[in-house]
């Protein structure tokens, strides 16, 4: 069963007794019909599916509250009109993924006042070695979207971690790659 309709850092927060390949075999775990019929709502647009985001947000499954999240950040403007109250409540949610995008979804469409918010807050998630590489990306990747918006947070980007000494070696990097990346954005 195809576990890459989680984001990344549920795939290892689901499978830490076992393998990612044993989690994604456990229904209990990895609800893949749910999951997969919310990613299909998320990623098709159209009224009937953008009516259908409150109800994903509201779901007991994180990926599934990711996927309604996601949902919301792929329709743009439209989507945080549409859930912007809904998103600022995410903000709170128990999983750091869900904060994330629904971070990233009203730092590119929001107001002032939400794009300091949602920045403020992916800055939380940024460091690799708090916070492990995989959320740590899915922020830097968030933050790097938001460009100018977030600006104020250039001399704590510059300053974290260029590598995640617990992440395999292949991606041991990735988030100095992007740090990089975000400071020469700013200049």
């Amino acid at each position: 069963r195809d576990i890459g309709f989680l984001p990344e850092a549920e795939v290892h927060s689901r499978s830490k007794k076992d393998s990612p390949y044993e989690m994604g075999h456990d229904s209990a775990r990895y609800d893949l019909d749910n999951i997969f019929q919310a990613a299909n709502i998320a990623t098709r647009l159209g009224k009937k599916n953008t009516e259908k985001l409150p109800k994903l947000m509201e779901s007991k499954d994180s990926a599934v509250r990711y996927w309604g999240a996601m949902g919301y950040l792929i329709r743009g403007k439209n989507g945080l009109r549409k859930g912007r109250n809904i998103l600022l409540n995410a903000l709170e949610d128990e999983s750091p993924s869900v904060r994330i995008i629904a971070a990233e979804s009203l730092g590119k469409f929001g107001n002032k006042k939400e794009a300091k918010l949602a920045a403020d807050l992916l800055i939380k998630y940024a460091n690799p070695e708090v916070n492990g590489i995989s959320l740590s990306m899915l922020s830097l990747n968030a933050i790097d979207y938001l460009d100018e918006k977030a600006a104020h947070h250039k001399e704590t980007i510059s300053q974290l971690p260029k590598l995640d000494p617990n992440a395999d070696p292949r991606t041991r990097n990735y988030a100095g790659n992007l740090i990089g990346k975000i400071i020469k954005d700013l200049r």
